[in-house]
């Protein structure tokens, strides 16, 4: 049964209105912030009543919800001609939700510079020859034995760099779509979450622009110092880490505006539902741009 099936069902088996909390022990759903986030869907798509009033497990007054499918007729504040909370506004998350806001953590991020470009031809581990026996660049066999074949023993990265400076956009054929932009690095400062996991959040202006998660044996320090604030040449291959190329592009762009959010979890499973419920209510604008 999903967190949306459990909390259509408890609602529907009771005739009162319940706040998130409450939802999410009497549910069984953790984190809580997940039974915000479903209950705040389902009041979009109008499968529950969402407004505030006392809470009847807890009594205090809160942002309740309340089942449509009552078998008594709700409260006046809950019909649905009355009801005024607005909808989710995505460029308010969390500051929609202060107990959730309170669960994020701000770590500081340190930049050490701004406009590296060119990464990719600092590439040196193989040669042309030896790339194009791997099944990525395979196709790219024929072009390069019969148009380059004195440089087939070149490194990769300073190969493509010289097609690059001659004009030669065959060389893109070889990096991601973000893998010839211009990048920068930066680092986490360290912190007593340096070494957990969970979902981190890059903000501009206060409006969240990407959500992300870490998870397994990685840590945030890990994920953000080796991942996004350092682009390595050979991840702005075809076969490297595309979203790392494009969000530190961007971070690149708004330069040390840009402020890095913490969600630290433990459960692998929590970690994964959240990010995806995250992403399908806020619609971060990076994270909308790479599909």
């Amino acid at each position: 049964m999903t967190h949306k099936d459990k909390v259509i069902s408890f609602l529907s088996q009771h005739n009162s209105s319940f706040c998130d909390d409450c939802l999410s022990e009497k549910c069984n759903i953790t984190p809580r912030q997940t039974v915000f986030l479903v209950c705040s869907k389902l009041y979009q798509d109008t499968k529950l009543y969402r407004f505030k009033s006392a809470c009847s497990i807890c009594g205090k007054t809160k942002t309740v919800n309340q089942s449509v499918h009552r078998t008594t007729e709700p409260s006046h504040e809950a019909t649905p001609n009355s009801i005024k909370v607005p909808a989710l506004d995505k460029k308010l998350w969390p500051a929609a939700d202060n107990e959730l806001s309170e669960k994020l953590t701000e770590v500081q991020l340190v930049f050490t510079q701004f406009g590296c470009t060119n990464v990719f031809a600092k590439f040196y581990a193989h040669t042309v020859w030896e790339t194009l026996q791997k099944v990525r660049y395979v196709k790219h066999k024929h072009v390069c034995a019969d148009k380059y074949g004195h440089y087939l023993d070149m490194a990769l990265g300073p190969f493509l760099h010289m097609l690059k400076i001659n004009g030669d956009s065959f060389y893109k054929d070889f990096l991601n779509p973000y893998g010839d932009l211009t990048y920068c690095e930066f680092k986490m400062k360290d912190s007593n979450l340096s070494k957990r996991k969970g979902i981190y959040v890059f903000k501009l202006n206060g409006e969240i622009k990407y959500i992300g998660r870490v998870q397994g044996n990685l840590t945030f320090s890990q994920r953000i110092n080796a991942g996004y604030g350092l682009i390595s040449p050979k991840n702005c291959y075809i076969d490297g880490q595309a979203t790392n190329c494009h969000v530190n592009a961007l971070i690149n762009e708004v330069g040390d505006n840009v402020r890095l959010h913490l969600l630290p979890l433990d459960d692998d499973e929590e970690i994964c539902s959240l990010e995806r419920s995250l992403i399908s209510t806020i619609q971060p604008e990076w994270n909308i741009a790479l599909k």
